[in-house]
């Protein structure tokens, strides 16, 4: 219920500041640490520390995660089978205490973006990535969208798959 309440006022916000200042919240509440919104236009939002960016940036030309990003709308957890094309980054990623998580890929017309969720400890269970994948989904499209009307200006029309 708590978790329900919190997303209800975050959505709330509507526009890309509120949201991502709520973010840290949210994670919070779903069980993570660490949050990695790059949005549409590859802007990097997140309370990840500078030494986990610079490394992200280090390794962004063998990162797999957006070419995945870019062709996928499932979510793809972070384990070494995720990053079996970039080991080294893997061995880095691990070393600086994000192993667990998963990416949210996002699409909206013609543009994609992507949510991740970290946390140093606890494997994420299929039953944990089912019971928490909607919310994690819905908060991705709330981000993408919100970055989409900020970064172009223009409302974005809700079409609801029609």
């Amino acid at each position: 219920m708590m978790l329900e309440t919190a997303a209800a006022r975050w959505a709330s916000a509507g526009n890309l500041r509120p949201l991502l200042e709520g973010m840290p919240k949210l994670v919070h509440l779903l069980g993570f640490e660490f949050y990695l919104f790059t949005s549409p236009t590859s802007q990097l939002h997140s309370n990840l520390g500078p030494e986990e960016l610079a490394c992200l940036d280090a390794f962004a030309s063998s990162n797999p995660i957006p070419g995945y990003v870019e062709t996928h709308e499932l979510p793809l957890l972070w384990t070494v089978d995720a990053f079996l094309t970039a080991p080294d980054l893997w061995a880095v990623l691990q070393a600086s205490g994000l192993r667990h998580g998963w990416v949210q890929p996002s699409h909206l017309e013609g543009t994609h973006s992507s949510l991740t969720v970290l946390r140093p400890r606890c494997v994420i269970s299929p039953q944990e990535l089912y019971r928490k994948a909607g919310f994690v989904m819905w908060a991705a499209q709330q981000l993408h969208r919100a970055s989409l009307i900020h970064h172009q200006g223009s409302e974005v029309s809700d079409t609801c798959g029609r």
